[in-house]
């Protein structure tokens, strides 16, 4: 078996869970008044994230921070810890047909088989990566985020939670 880096095994248990450096959130929701005895209640809240509306999903030990604007979970982490994903420093964009804001995106297969349903290598399709994207907010502290529909046909739904049945730390 090859040993997984701490974090690592903490974004790849997210990644599974969410089928598929750092602005800070502004949020005025406690973390705390979600965890009673131990046992925490998944929760999701509106907040904005690097001037974006974004959504908070937590179970009050880890977090999530969504922006449907861009399409991207931007941000996970323990609650009042780091985040472990890597964010662009604001800065200007030199590409214009593509922004690479970090975080976490869809991205269908390697970009070398993108020729396979897209026209071409790069840049990746704008309604996938990128778009604006419809947000529904559903029970269970769950987002449910959809992409348009893309020039190829492809739309993608994400279903996004987090759920910790034990404490993380790193």
């Amino acid at each position: 078996m090859i040993p997984i880096p701490r974090r690592a095994a903490l974004l790849l248990a997210f990644v599974a869970l969410s089928s598929i450096s750092v602005a800070r959130a502004q949020s005025s929701s406690t973390a705390s008044v979600l965890c009673e005895d131990g046992q925490c209640a998944p929760a999701i809240s509106a907040v904005i994230y690097a001037g974006r509306d974004a959504f908070k999903l937590t179970d009050g030990r880890a977090e999530a921070i969504i922006v449907p604007q861009i399409g991207r979970i931007m941000s996970f982490g323990k609650v009042g810890g780091p985040n472990l994903l890597w964010n662009l420093p604001n800065s200007p964009n030199k590409d214009r047909s593509w922004k690479n804001y970090g975080g976490d995106k869809n991205w269908l297969a390697p970009q070398s088989s993108w020729p396979d349903f897209h026209a071409r290598k790069w840049p990746p399709d704008a309604a996938l990566d990128g778009a604006s994207q419809s947000a529904e907010v559903l029970t269970g502290g769950k987002l449910q985020m959809t992409t348009p529909l893309s020039a190829s046909g492809i739309r993608i739904t994400r279903t996004m939670y987090v759920r910790c049945e034990r404490r993380i730390r790193h």
